[in-house]
């Protein structure tokens, strides 16, 4: 029974790193032609990732949709409505920003008060 193995020293090339960035209302991959795939409004439902996704090139939108990110289907059929638009999209994007919808948001920290003394109310800042 032989095992797959990998090279040492060797990756993948879909192993290489998606910067993907917290947008107010979601997630961005910038892409290297100055055009961007946001999903905004993004939330899981059942194990699965749902979404707005827009893709834009420079300041123009090319295409607006709502997507299962987890869904290779959906995915695939995202990525044959951009082709007729002449937009190649990688899938490995897709999945990197269902990944990032996954990621909780960061808990914001309020001030805290010290307690101490009954007549001390005084409210530390946050750190």
């Amino acid at each position: 029974m032989g095992r797959a193995r990998r090279a040492k020293g060797r990756r993948p090339k879909d192993e290489s790193a998606i910067g993907v960035d917290r947008t107010r209302g979601g997630w961005r991959v910038q892409l290297g032609d100055g055009g961007a795939v946001d999903v905004t409004s993004p939330h899981v439902d059942r194990g699965q990732v749902r979404g707005t996704i827009t893709v834009r090139i420079g300041n123009a939108i090319k295409l607006r949709d709502t997507v299962n990110l987890t869904s290779c289907r959906s995915r695939t059929g995202l990525i044959a409505k951009l082709a007729k638009k002449g937009i190649v999209l990688e899938e490995r994007i897709l999945v990197a920003l269902d990944e990032a919808c996954r990621t909780p948001a960061p808990v914001r920290e309020t001030g805290v008060c010290d307690g101490v003394g009954i007549f001390r109310t005084r409210c530390l800042p946050a750190r």
